[in-house]
């Protein structure tokens, strides 16, 4: 059941709006009572959390990974929330690119390592995200980024809904309930793919040779995007790969 706006949570947390529903959830922007200006975010659960996930989330250090923390959990007799960070001077992904357009290649190059660093953490605790997309990653204003929104996110080998995750993000195999960290690096090549066009693929699992949109984009960032959206996972780099072969592109650009 969703709440009405004003309603108040275990006590402490008052529902100032909705922010989201999906398969993660119902997302309400709350003000925690006795703290001035505290805001935080409360999902009010669909389905039992992983505790794996909910782990993570609760003891990662920033510099450890740059993801949206848990800090606080509640239920009633009929419902389970989290409570999450929230960061009102950070900016939604997708509202970077609508207003700006696409990346330049160093920025694109930027912020695929930082996501893929926040993948190569989750991946290594066995976590898989399966929702990686713009709309679930936050920029800062000096280009830092942050991955949030881990609602629907999964134990690697575990099996899911096929309607869970957003085309075109989703991998083929996710479509078909398989939770895999190469399902993250499918997402993590439609993003990249995304920033530096603008565009997404004219339908599912179909996407033009990157260049066609954006010649400046560099053959060796190219073969990578078009390795993680291979259609095969086991044709997909890792994470940790992702991350070295960024590293050094940058590199390259440096020197």
């Amino acid at each position: 059941m969703e709440h009405r706006l004003g309603t108040v949570l275990a006590g402490r947390y008052r529902i100032v709006e909705v922010l989201g529903r999906g398969a993660g959830g119902v997302v309400y922007l709350s003000e925690v009572q006795g703290a001035p200006d505290g805001k935080v975010l409360v999902r009010q659960l669909p389905n039992p959390a992983d505790e794996l996930v909910e782990w993570f989330l609760s003891t990662a250090e920033p510099e450890q990974a740059a993801v949206q923390r848990l800090v606080d959990t509640f239920s009633t007799p009929t419902e389970r929330y989290q409570v999450l960070e929230y960061f009102p001077d950070e900016t939604n992904l997708s509202d970077v690119l609508r207003t700006k357009g696409p990346m330049s290649q160093g920025e694109a190059i930027s912020l695929g390592l930082q996501l893929a660093a926040i993948l190569k953490v989750i991946h290594s605790v066995g976590i898989v995200h399966c929702d990686v997309k713009p709309a679930n990653v936050l920029v800062t204003r000096d280009g830092k980024a942050r991955l949030m929104d881990f609602g629907i996110a999964g134990r690697a080998g575990a099996r899911a809904s096929p309607a869970q995750g957003t085309l075109p993000y989703a991998s083929p195999e996710q479509c078909c309930g398989v939770v895999s960290p190469k399902g993250d690096i499918y997402a993590f090549g439609a993003v990249l793919y995304h920033v530096l066009t603008a565009k997404g693929p004219r339908r599912p699992f179909s996407f033009e040779p990157i260049q066609r949109f954006n010649p400046r984009v560099s053959s060796g960032l190219a073969r990578l995007i078009h390795a993680c959206l291979q259609l095969d996972a086991k044709q997909r780099p890792s994470a940790e790969e992702v991350y070295d072969r960024l590293r050094e592109l940058s590199q390259r650009r440096k020197g």
